[in-house]
């Protein structure tokens, strides 16, 4: 697995690497089963776009938004938006296979995994390729916190 910085768009700098890693902008991505190409995470309110890794004022106006990523040829892709409560307890509020604009009911900390049946790596895992084929993690990003 890897690290992504999530920067943007120009030139990559130290600057921007370094801000990127401070506004905690990143995902882990299980590579093997492709890049997070497009993959998209931000909450829209009154305050204007809160990105991922940032802490925003909760307001019930809140749209959280993700935009999953491409998937390899013949892979099937979930998302799963958690919310964390103040207990720290994790509960499934959304599972998604498309974009996902989901209304922020009550404060919390958000957070999306990607889940992905790799069917197209069938051919590559040899004879035991049905205990590979099945829904596996392939990208946990960072929290979006409404406070």
């Amino acid at each position: 697995f890897s690290n992504w910085l999530l920067l943007p768009e120009g030139p990559v700098t130290w600057a921007a690497v370094r801000e990127a890693l401070e506004a905690r902008r990143l995902v882990v991505v299980f590579d093997l089963l492709g890049p997070p190409a497009g993959f998209e995470v931000w909450a829209e309110g009154p305050a204007g776009r809160t990105p991922l890794g940032a802490e925003a004022a909760f307001a019930p106006d809140t749209t959280l938004r993700v935009i999953l990523p491409t998937a390899p040829a013949g892979a099937e892709v979930e998302g799963v938006l958690w919310r964390i409560d103040a207990e720290g307890q994790r509960h499934a509020v959304a599972e998604f296979s498309e974009l996902l604009a989901w209304p922020v009911a009550e404060p919390g900390v958000y957070r999306v995994e990607v889940r992905q049946v790799p069917h197209h790596l069938a051919a590559e895992l040899g004879p035991d390729w049905a205990r590979f084929v099945r829904p596996l993690t392939w990208i946990c990003a960072n929290a979006i916190a409404l406070r």
